[in-house]
Order: structure tokens, then C-alpha cells, then sequence
């Protein structure tokens, strides 16, 4: 069973968490430790040519043992429905992973199923995030979240929803806020982790950051990232703004003045503030680290 530490509730979660295909794990595995990733995500799905996925399966091993584990390492494998499924498990299987990611997810089952189909009498398949990319899925996403105590986030992937439903994506992406909230909602109720989709742009920083910032606005733990240059936007868009931190501290502050006197509301910043709004600030605080920690990452 997932240890205690990967409950968002309990630990600050992963921001950016970075794919690394299969099929160069034994090349860019240890680069993308040290890349300042909260977590890295072996890919033997989309990420590797299904021509490719035998030898990279073979390569994984050796790649994840020599790997600095500091930063948590979890694997993609196929979608349960597919044949390459069980040659994933089998290959993945006792290495020392954080976890597991399970693209297209569409049932509350997908744990017990990933549990089943786990080797070994006794084995627990460690960690589970739950990528949810079908309309299925995202309409399932509520009980999927609360399916398992091995679940520890669920994820959302925008681009193959956008292909089974015919949504044209945009830069704005209006055309995925329901889908994006459901996520973000299902995942609070459950008290797990919720990461979005990626952003596929690579040269636009900036866009890459205003992405990571409306996911961070809706709520989201942390975000998916495609390329190493997408991790600093990312983490940057998920720190509290300077102005932000000041006024949780005044809100704060305006709350402990007044003290036992009252349940009821107080002011800061020219703005009521009731214990919802103070609670709030509460835990934006918890998780202010100087920014000296993430220069060093």
C-alpha cells in the first residue's frame, strides 16, 4: 500500500512531474533526476513505438537501479485493455519504483484490476496514479478517486480526450475547464493528488507557464510535463505570488487580533474574511518555502 507521505493532505505535493520515454531511460533517466522534477515518469506507452517497447522494457531495470531515487520514479505502462499490459507489469514488477501510472483509465476498478494482474502471491503493486483521457473516464472521475487506498492521484490528459470528442484545443483552453474541474474536484473529495494534462508547447516559456498557472488557479496538486525547459515555468506558476503571501499573512494576522472574541467574520485588505478565507491562508503559508529551495532545484 502507498506510504502516508504521498497523500497531498499530508506532504507537499509534486509540481512538475516529467516524462522520460522507456526507450532512452538508460540515457535520460539520471539527467532528468537532477533536472529539478519533483517526480519522473518512465514512459512505455505513448512515448515509446510499440516496435521499441520490448527492448525497452529490458533496459528499465538497470536504468532505475543505478538511478538516483530521491526524486520519486514511477512508470507508465499500457493501458490495461492492451496486450503490452501484462509485459509491462512483468517488467516493472519488484523494481524500486514509487509507483504506477495507468493511462485511460474509464472504471473504479482499474486498482484491483492493476492488482490481479500484479505477479506474485503476495505482491501490492505500489502507488497508483490513474490517468483519466476518455470522456468515460473523466465523467467516472469521483469514483474512480475513491476506488483504492493505493490511488494517490489522478491525473488528467487532454489531447486524446480532445480526439475522441472532436473539442479543437486552444491556446486558452476554454475547451477543457469542465473536464479540467471534474478532475480537480474528484480529487479533492477523495484527498488525493490531482495533476493536468501537459502543455506541448516547447519554445514559448511564457505560454508554457500561463498554462501551468490556470491549472495551479483551478485547484490542481501539480502538472505533467513533456521536456525538462517546461519545468521551471511550471514550479514557478504553482509558488505563491509575493502579493499573495502578504495578504494570507494579513489575513492571518487579522484573524488571531481578533481572536476568542467572536466567530465571525473580520476585515483584511479592505475584504471580509470568515474562517473558510482564513483557513485558506492558513495552508497557503504552510506551504511558503523560500525561494532559495527552489533556485537549488
Amino acid at each position: 500500500m502507498a506510504e502516508v507521505l504521498w497523500r497531498w493532505s499530508n506532504s507537499r505535493p509534486p509540481r512538475a512531474w516529467l516524462f522520460v520515454p522507456a526507450d532512452r531511460a538508460t540515457d535520460r533517466l539520471e539527467k532528468a533526476v537532477g533536472s529539478g522534477a519533483d517526480a519522473v515518469i518512465v514512459d512505455l506507452e505513448d512515448g515509446v513505438a510499440p516496435s521499441d517497447r520490448g527492448a525497452a522494457r529490458r533496459a528499465l531495470g538497470p536504468a532505475i537501479a543505478s538511478a538516483d531515487r530521491s526524486v520519486p520514479i514511477f512508470v507508465r505502462i499500457n493501458a490495461l485493455d492492451e496486450a503490452d499490459a501484462a509485459l509491462d507489469i512483468e517488467a516493472v514488477a519488484g523494481l524500486p519504483i514509487a509507483g504506477v501510472v495507468v493511462p485511460k483509465c474509464e472504471d473504479p476498478d482499474v486498482v484491483e484490476r492493476l492488482r490481479g494482474a500484479w505477479p506474485g502471491a503476495r505482491a501490492e503493486p505500489p502507488a497508483v496514479v490513474a490517468l483519466l483521457e476518455t470522456p468515460a473516464g473523466i465523467l467516472a472521475s469521483a469514483a474512480i478517486a475513491r476506488s483504492d487506498p493505493t490511488l494517490v492521484a489522478i491525473a488528467f490528459g487532454a489531447e486524446d480526450l480532445a480526439q475522441r470528442t472532436g473539442m479543437r484545443r486552444t491556446p486558452e483552453g476554454l475547451e477543457i475547464l469542465v473536464a479540467r474541474s471534474l478532475v480537480v474536484l474528484a480529487a479533492a473529495a477523495a484527498g488525493i493528488w490531482s495533476l493536468d494534462t501537459p502543455s506541448l508547447e516547447l519554445v514559448d516559456l511564457a505560454a508554457v507557464e500561463r498554462d501551468a498557472r490556470q491549472a495551479a488557479v483551478l485547484g490542481f496538486s501539480g502538472k505533467l510535463v513533456v521536456h525538462p525547459r517546461q519545468i521551471g515555468p511550471v514550479r514557478s506558476a504553482f509558488r505563491p505570488a509575493p502579493q499573495d503571501l502578504d495578504l494570507a499573512r494579513e489575513i492571518v494576522a487579522a484573524s488571531d487580533a481578533r481572536g476568542r472574541r467572536s466567530d465571525g467574520a473580520a476585515t483584511a485588505g479592505g475584504r471580509m474574511v470568515d474562517r473558510p478565507i482564513v483557513e485558506a491562508a492558513r495552508r497557503l503559508l504552510a506551504g511558503d518555502v523560500p525561494d532559495t529551495e527552489d533556485e537549488q532545484r
